[in-house]
């Protein structure tokens, strides 16, 4: 999975985008795998770094939960999944 985290600063305050891509092989029984990316991202404003710090971390919790949502409903073998950890983890 790549991510990418992007905080800018503005004269009334900060804003911020998140922008994920992961990854999902699915076996098939030919030579290679089915692939299959999925892309999300999230974005939004706050009046102080720390605000937009804030949120920037629990949208980049929710794009991580839809994109695991989406994951089990195709049935996805976790094992098969492609992911990069995150910045910092």
């Amino acid at each position: 999975m790549s991510e990418r985290t992007e905080i800018t600063n503005k004269n009334v305050g900060y804003s911020f985008h998140v922008s994920l891509e992961r990854e999902i092989r699915t076996a098939t029984g030919a030579k290679y795998p089915d692939k299959t990316i999925v892309k999300a991202s999230l974005g939004g404003h706050a009046e102080t770094f720390k605000q937009a710090n804030d949120q920037l971390r629990l949208a980049t919790v929710e794009v991580r939960n839809q994109l695991n949502e989406l994951q089990k409903k195709e049935d996805v073998d976790p094992a098969a999944v492609e992911s990069a950890p995150a910045p910092g983890e």
